[in-house]
């Protein structure tokens, strides 16, 4: 989570998409992505999102606003890859007011994702069991 909740202070940057893809690729995510109260979106990774994708109807945005935090979402498929995900994100608020949400994606099996589901595995055993 701590990946994603770095991201909050560029969400809201003009072009935040270059600090997206640096944070997916250190956190190993597919993808990080911001969705805006305005219903537009920006992606480290675009491909395959839809023409009229609108993040606010997303359950990962849904739930920030519902409980107004950080959330980790129960898997569901990914409306640009047909894939089975999980979503970690964290409300961005300026003013107290919500305008944005920002997220991690990751896939099932994914090593970034194993990571962030198991944070008793540690880089120390990580690197043990690779040897």
């Amino acid at each position: 989570m701590t990946v994603i909740a770095s991201a909050q202070t560029v969400a809201l940057s003009d072009d935040p998409v270059p600090v997206f893809k640096q944070l997916a690729q250190a956190g190993g995510f597919t993808n990080v992505y911001v969705g805006y109260a305005s219903k537009t979106a920006k992606f480290s990774e675009p491909a395959g999102v839809p023409a009229d994708y609108d993040p606010t109807i997303r359950p990962w945005y849904q739930q920030v606003v519902s409980t107004d935090g950080p959330v980790v979402t129960a898997p569901y498929v990914d409306a640009g890859t047909g894939k089975l995900v999980v979503t970690f994100a964290v409300p961005v608020k300026e003013n107290g007011t919500l305008k944005a949400v920002v997220g991690g994606r990751c896939g099932h099996g994914q090593r970034g994702g194993e990571r962030a589901r198991d944070p008793s595995n540690s880089v120390q055993q990580r690197l043990a069991s690779e040897q």
